[in-house]
């Protein structure tokens, strides 16, 4: 049995594809090289094809199913497709859209859904992805599986990979489609907005954050983290514990219940390290904690940890920076 996968493209800024999306065609490309199938990138809300078929390419899909028209109801269309093609898994990125019309599509095919995971993984011996995801409101991870029906569906957290294009890539090859329309849908997309921190600054695409919790204290004690990000030219981040008391927006927001990141560099501030926070920042290439208590938890993760008190750690940090 032939065993593609498909990626679902949501629609991002200037006729392109959400960066997000792009990120989970990297794994996704492996993923099917194992399987020895085809890598497909689905845009069921059309565009153009010149412009898809090369993104999706340099980024590692071998095809690129492009609706002709946009889907006003992507759950009938999905299903449609998927009922004549046999994708062995199809994923997403998860996000207000795919949680709105993937349940719907996977009722109508009469299969499993996995949703908001942190991650997938292939279990050779079942034939079955498995996917991991947050559960008792983060306090533990669980797998979840689709052992029968095919195809797998399931979405996973946006920040969770990172972008990789391939170099010299090819162009991927288009097949159009009509999606089928289904009834007329109760919910429809007119406009996407980024959900962008108050500093204008896309969290779950910065390449440096800061990020502060419990230990910051209160609305000033963002201040030194504010400094030490304009230093490096970062980001603003903030625990749950922080945003819930009020000392800095919940746009600002990393875990289970806000921004899911993987910047180059993450600096923890005052963050004693829960699951629902960490299940938000774990795939960060390089992380830094401060924290006075030598017990903390975030240390099991950090690279490189600091005891300390962050209001006499951070600025100094901030001055030898600026310094060079």
């Amino acid at each position: 049995m032939k065993k593609d996968i498909w990626v679902l493209m949501e629609p991002g800024q200037a006729d392109g594809y959400r960066e997000s999306s792009l990120a989970l065609l990297h794994p996704c490309r492996a993923l099917a090289d194992t399987l020895g199938g085809t890598l497909t990138a689905v845009a069921l809300f059309g565009g153009d094809v010149a412009k898809g078929a090369a993104i999706a390419g340099a980024y590692g899909a071998d095809r690129l199913l492009l609706a002709d028209r946009e889907a006003l109801d992507p759950a009938a269309a999905l299903a449609s497709l998927a009922e004549k093609e046999h994708p062995w898994a199809i994923l997403a990125v998860s996000a207000c859209e795919t949680r709105e019309y993937l349940p719907r599509a996977c009722a109508r095919m009469g299969t499993g859904f996995a949703a908001d995971c942190s991650g997938f993984a292939l279990d050779a011996k079942a034939d079955c992805l498995v996917w991991t995801r947050p559960a008792f409101g983060g306090s533990v991870l669980c797998d979840v599986v689709c052992p029968v029906r095919r195809p797998q569906i399931g979405t996973v957290r946006s920040g969770i990979y990172q972008q990789r294009s391939i170099p010299r890539a090819l162009p991927a090859a288009v097949s159009r489609f009509t999606p089928a329309q289904g009834d007329s849908p109760r919910v429809r997309v007119f406009r996407l907005l980024r959900n962008l921190a108050e500093d204008g600054i896309d969290l779950e695409n910065a390449d440096i954050i800061v990020a502060g919790g419990k230990g910051v204290g209160g609305t000033q004690g963002f201040r030194p983290l504010r400094e030490l990000a304009a230093a490096l030219g970062g980001a603003v981040g903030a625990s749950r514990s922080a945003v819930d008391r009020g000392w800095i927006s919940g746009s600002h927001q990393i875990g289970q219940t806000g921004h899911t990141v993987a910047p180059k560099l993450y600096i923890a501030c005052g963050i004693s390290g829960a699951i629902q926070h960490l299940t938000g920042m774990l795939g960060s290439g390089t992380i830094v904690a401060v924290n006075v208590d030598p017990n903390a938890a975030i240390f099991q993760y950090s690279d490189y940890s600091v005891v300390g008190d962050l209001f006499e750690v951070l600025p100094a940090l901030t001055r030898e920076i600026l310094r060079h």
